[in-house]
């Protein structure tokens, strides 16, 4: 689902910070 895809994309930011 594409909830899926937005929770992915939330989640990388936070274990990956710029």
């Amino acid at each position: 689902m594409i909830i899926n895809i937005i929770n992915y994309l939330l989640g990388l930011p936070k274990e990956m910070p710029k």
